[in-house]
């Protein structure tokens, strides 16, 4: 079975030309034409297209949703990113929000133009935190936390982040309150998102140029 979502282009036409199954949106509240400003079509639609296909059924997960408190997520989004400002930026996840770790820091690097990067825990432990005991690297921690993690790696946060408060103290615990587990993805997403937007208007840049991809892309495309 081949499927996909998209919202148009080549694969779109490729989809429909073998009768493909898939989801074809029309991106009018992602004017900016970047993906990385509508992670809304792609997670929602993904997640449609594997309901539809009686994989997994999500519309009780969907109506346990509900909304996060904007403005106590935006608050920490802007907080956060003040603290953050001048300094490379290190992303821990485990679990269901590694996908959003993975996401943050891909975000934080386009949007803010700040040199940021994303380890799993457990993984980071055994490597990773030794290089933060090098001195004069200025550097901000956010660890993306859970309740809904197991207690070792509840412990494994802690534990970490206390080797950075050791040589940095602006570093930052995110967890979200939602109640479902793709509630909390999802809430989280809405907070990545603002901490990148909150630390390009601190930086002054332009969220959505993007020189340095554009540039290589230019270049590659005369090979």
């Amino acid at each position: 079975l081949i499927t996909g979502l998209t919202s148009g282009g080549k694969l779109g036409q490729f989809l429909a030309d073998n009768q493909c199954p898939h989801y074809l949106f029309a991106p009018e509240f992602n004017p900016s034409g970047l993906p990385r400003f509508g992670l809304g079509y792609t997670i929602m639609g993904l997640a449609g297209l594997v309901d539809v296909l009686g994989f997994i059924k999500i519309g009780s997960e969907i109506d346990l949703l509900g909304r996060p408190d904007k403005e106590a997520v935006t608050a920490a989004a802007e907080q956060i990113a003040a603290g953050c400002q001048g300094k490379m930026v290190v992303i821990f996840s485990s679990g269901h929000l590694d996908g959003n770790g993975h996401t943050m820091a891909n975000q934080i690097n386009e949007t803010a133009k700040t040199l940021a990067f994303w380890s799993r825990l457990p993984d980071a432990d055994h490597y990773l935190v030794e290089g933060v005991t090098s001195p004069n690297i200025p550097l901000s921690a956010i660890f993306l936390k859970s309740k809904r993690y197991r207690e070792d790696l509840i412990n494994r946060h802690d534990l970490t982040k206390k080797i950075f408060d050791q040589v940095e103290q602006n570093n930052y615990v995110f967890q979200p309150a939602a109640a479902t587990v793709w509630g909390e993805v999802l809430e989280t997403l809405w907070f990545s998102g603002y901490t990148s937007l909150f630390l390009a208007r601190g930086n002054g840049v332009d969220p959505l140029a993007m020189p340095a991809i554009n540039f290589i892309k230019s270049k590659l495309s005369t090979v």
